[in-house]
This record gives C-alpha cells, sequence and structure tokens, in this order.
C-alpha cells in the first residue's frame, strides 16, 4: 500500500492545493451567497424575458399561417371556379361539334334520299324551241355552246334579266327551276350531238 501512496502522492497533494485554493477565493462568508442570488435572479430574469419573446414569435408564426391559410383558400377556390368555367365551356364545345356532326350527317343522307335531277325529263319541255338533238328551231342551237354557258343564261333568266328577244318567253321557265335543275339541263342540252 505504500508504493501505492507512493506514486499518488504528487496527485493527492494537487488535489488539495487545488481544494485549498477555491477555499480561499470564495471565502468562508455569506458574499458568495449573495453574489450567487444575484445571479440566479438575474438568469431568471434572463428567462423570463426569452419565454416571453418565444411566445411573441409563437403567436407571430401562427397569425402568419393563418393568414397563409386564408389566402391559399382563397387561390384554391378561384382555380377551383376556373376549371369548372372552363369544364363548362369545353363541354358546350364539344356538345356544339357532336349536335353540327349530327346534322351535317342528317343533311348527307337526306341528299343520299334525293333523287338525282335527270336533265334529259327536264330537256323534253326544251326541245320544241330548241330542237331534238339541241340543234335550234325557233331557239337558239344548245349543243353548241358550253354547260356553263347555257347554265349562265339561265340564272340570269331566273333574276329577271333581258337577255334578247325571247327574255319574255324564257324568264317565268327558268324561275321555275331550280340550281339543281339548271345544271342538269344545261349539261345535258350541251351534250347532245
Amino acid at each position: 500500500m505504500a508504493i501505492l501512496l507512493k506514486n499518488k502522492a504528487p496527485y493527492i497533494l494537487s488535489c488539495a492545493l487545488l481544494s485549498s485554493a477555491m477555499l480561499l477565493s470564495t471565502g468562508c462568508s455569506n458574499e458568495g451567497a449573495d453574489d450567487a442570488a444575484e445571479q440566479s435572479g438575474a438568469v431568471s430574469g434572463l428567462l423570463e424575458e426569452t419565454t416571453s419573446a418565444a411566445t411573441a414569435v409563437i403567436d407571430d408564426t401562427k397569425t402568419v399561417v393563418e393568414d397563409t391559410t386564408a389566402a391559399a383558400s382563397s387561390v384554391v377556390d378561384s382555380a377551383k371556379t376556373a376549371v369548372t368555367d372552363t369544364a363548362t365551356s369545353v363541354a358546350s364545345d364539344v356538345k356544339t361539334t357532336e349536335a353540327t356532326a349530327a346534322v351535317t350527317e342528317t343533311i348527307a343522307e337526306k341528299k343520299a334520299d334525293v333523287p338525282a335531277v335527270d336533265g334529259a325529263k327536264i330537256y323534253a319541255n326544251c326541245s320544241g324551241c330548241h330542237g331534238e338533238n339541241g340543234g335550234g328551231g325557233v331557239g337558239p342551237a344548245l349543243n353548241t355552246q358550253a354547260s356553263s354557258d347555257i347554265a349562265d343564261k339561265l340564272q340570269r333568266y331566273k333574276a329577271g334579266e333581258q337577255i334578247g328577244p325571247m327574255s319574255g318567253m324564257m324568264q317565268p321557265i327558268a324561275k321555275n327551276l331550280s340550281d339543281a335543275e339548271i345544271d342538269a339541263v344545261s349539261a345535258y342540252s350541251s351534250s347532245l350531238k
């Protein structure tokens, strides 16, 4: 044991000196206790100030979060309204497009049901003046004219235009012809030989 103490002696001596130095520096009076109490009061004051500041920051943060939530809610509501309006508009456009397609299809079906205009049947009323083969007679020859020229003259007669000496006779006939009938009889009469 003496060997153990011999090796530890410097350590024990250092601890003793350190303890003595601490006792001397603080003393044995109540002065240190008063300083400690003052320091404890200061620490308590700082703790209260820090707590108060932290509470204020938390309250401010809550207010900012509430304001941000309200603003975000307003933006979301506006976006919902815009999306709904756009969807309604697109749906309306789709319905219009579908309706247009249905009407176009119905018109095409009805056109298919309409019999083709027979130019030969219409020309049967013309042959008395323009000849059986369109070579002319009381009226001019039609088989030497272009189909477009004949159609143009018939449209002008239909409109009441004065073209020549026979306009008075041709106008009532042309007024009773549809555009399709004018095209059909013009094509037929110009094809005769």
